[in-house]
């Protein structure tokens, strides 16, 4: 297949900028297509994932819209028009306040204490209207505050680096907190009789994610240690997912500005959407998160129409049932697509509230049951198989390690 990786304009004849432009508009319209739907069901969806005609179970998805608040919304337009400032942002309201009944007395003093009464009813019916309305209005930020992309200490592109094979050996296929693929119940499905998909003769693989999504947050950690074991990145950053999803701020990395190399592998990553809601509102439901995302994440970057064309081929109904079109998204040489979380347990939420160096810290501990590093280097382990299916000729030395080949066993 033809290097279509990278991200030059298409060559289509149109104008450059105007191009752009729509493209970026309608990557960001087909991003958060989905948060109506998902807001009109009660909030974000908490499904353990994809689940595949004749499933049963199955694990946790991110969506590629932002995670929905509290209340209902009216459709796609509406967010267009939020966006473009010719319509209302999604909104919730709260109720009104009783008018207190008119008071009278034949006594003086009986009229003093009575109008005490009345005012004290008045202050707790306002308190009561205020405080204990089921859908309290939105705010601009509410004290929330998102981690923005910042470039990655060299501490924790060593520790990508540097995981050794005996952690990888020692984490094994996860501890259980991995569900790859798995006849019906992973979030990686095998594909068959598809070209292979290349990029300057090396087999490709292709990331869709969000930078708000904690799915995307967790998956990232052991997609990057096993990337590395084929050639190495510059460019990356340190981020965290949204401060209003489930998991909040987990610690991720970002692949928005990172740059790939490997003479074994082609890596093409798109992060659509950023972390920080233009507006939140109180969690009506079980925090955490205490507030939830009421408003539109920013774009990061829109796919490639190549890109675009690779997700919306495998990331389908086809493939997925009704729940196509979630994130984290990986084409890996078109012989595996993940959709959704990777984790049967574990991440995103274990690793809520831990630093960088605190998660690169538990890779150093991966045979401690049911433990951060254990998920994210069993993952890793996963990876690695997959990727050396795809390499035909010579293979790095990582392909020949006893975990990867049990991981390739279950592929």
């Amino acid at each position: 297949m033809a290097n279509s990786g990278d991200r030059r304009r298409p060559d289509d004849g149109s104008d450059g900028d105007e191009g752009e432009e729509r493209q970026i508009s309608s990557a960001e319209q087909r991003a958060r297509e989905r948060l109506e739907r998902q807001r009109a069901s009660g909030g974000r969806q908490t499904g353990r994932g994809p689940a595949r005609s004749g499933r049963q179970g199955g694990q946790r998805q991110g969506t590629r819209t932002a995670p929905g608040g509290a209340g209902g919304g009216s459709g796609r337009a509406r967010q267009q028009q939020a966006r473009s400032g010719k319509g209302p942002a999604p909104r919730t309201q709260g109720r009104g306040r009783a008018r207190p009944s008119r008071f009278s007395s034949t006594s003086r003093t009986a009229g003093i204490f009575g109008g005490t009464l009345v005012v004290l009813a008045v202050v707790i019916i306002v308190l009561v209207s205020t405080l204990g309305s089921s859908k309290p209005k939105a705010s601009k930020g509410a004290g929330i505050s998102p981690y923005p992309p910042r470039p990655a200490p060299a501490s924790v592109v060593s520790g990508l680096e540097n995981v050794t094979s005996s952690q990888l050996e020692a984490a094994g296929l996860g501890g259980g907190q991995v569900l790859f693929v798995n006849g019906k119940t992973g979030s990686v499905q095998p594909i068959s009789g598809q070209k292979p998909l290349t990029q300057d003769g090396k087999p490709l693989i292709v990331y869709v994610g969000a930078e708000y999504c904690p799915y995307c947050a967790a998956t990232r950690w052991g997609l990057a240690v096993a990337l590395d074991k084929f050639g190495s990145f510059s460019g990356l950053q340190v981020t965290a997912s949204s401060p209003v999803d489930i998991a909040p701020n987990t610690r991720t990395l970002t692949f928005a500005k990172a740059k790939y190399t490997s003479k074994y592998l082609a890596f093409s990553a798109t992060e659509e959407l950023g972390n920080s809601c233009s507006a939140v509102t109180p969690n009506t439901g079980t925090p955490p998160p205490q507030y939830v995302c009421a408003g539109n994440y920013p774009v990061v970057e829109a796919p490639t129409k190549f890109v675009q064309g690779i997700y919306n081929t495998y990331d389908s109904a086809k493939y997925w049932g009704g729940s196509a079109g979630s994130i984290p998204f990986i084409d890996m040489g078109n012989r595996y697509i993940q959709v959704g979380s990777p984790y049967a347990s574990g991440p995103p939420e274990s690793l809520a509230g831990l630093s960088w160096g605190q998660i690169l810290g538990t890779l150093s501990a991966p045979s401690e049951p049911n433990s951060p590093g254990q998920a994210i280097l069993g993952l890793a382990n996963h990876y690695i198989a997959a990727f050396c299916s795809l390499i035909s000729g010579s293979k790095p030395a990582i392909c020949s390690l006893a975990s990867v080949k049990s991981a390739a066993g279950t592929l």
